[in-house]
């Protein structure tokens, strides 16, 4: 590169050397070399930049995050205990149902199954929380 660089200072500058030696004055020569152009300048205008200050950024929208949502809850399924329903009696204020062989009144309780009523067709139990029907057969 350097090398290229005095090339072309020699190329450029020695008829000019040879002259200012011919002549004998500097002064003739460096006005001369004052006139000739860059070879490194083209011509072309140069861009004017100009600096204008950046837009205002926007100003952040709050925007409410959404919740997250309710994750159900879920419970081992309550089964009733296997009950065999094979009876009921009905009739004259009196309410009773024959469950696995045992005589069971209205709002009594076997293997923790509450009986909530009795009717002709079965009876509604409720077992921790759950209402179940049992057919009679």
């Amino acid at each position: 590169m350097i090398k290229l660089l005095l090339v072309m200072i020699f190329i450029l500058a020695g008829p000019y050397a040879l002259k200012a030696q011919e002549a004998g004055g500097d002064q003739e020569f460096k006005s001369e070399l004052d006139n000739i152009k860059s070879p490194f300048d083209d011509g072309i205008p140069k861009p004017v930049i100009i600096n204008k200050p950046a837009p205002e950024a926007p100003k952040p929208v709050n925007i409410p995050k959404p919740q997250p949502r309710p994750q159900p809850v879920y419970s081992p399924e309550i089964m009733l205990p296997m009950l065999n329903l094979q009876g009921v009696v009905v009739g004259d204020g009196i309410e009773q149902a024959i469950i696995d062989d045992q005589v069971v009144p209205l709002h009594g309780t076997i293997e923790g199954a509450r009986v909530d009523s009795v009717t002709k067709h079965g009876v509604e139990l409720s077992y921790k929380g759950k209402k179940f029907f049992l057919k009679v057969d």
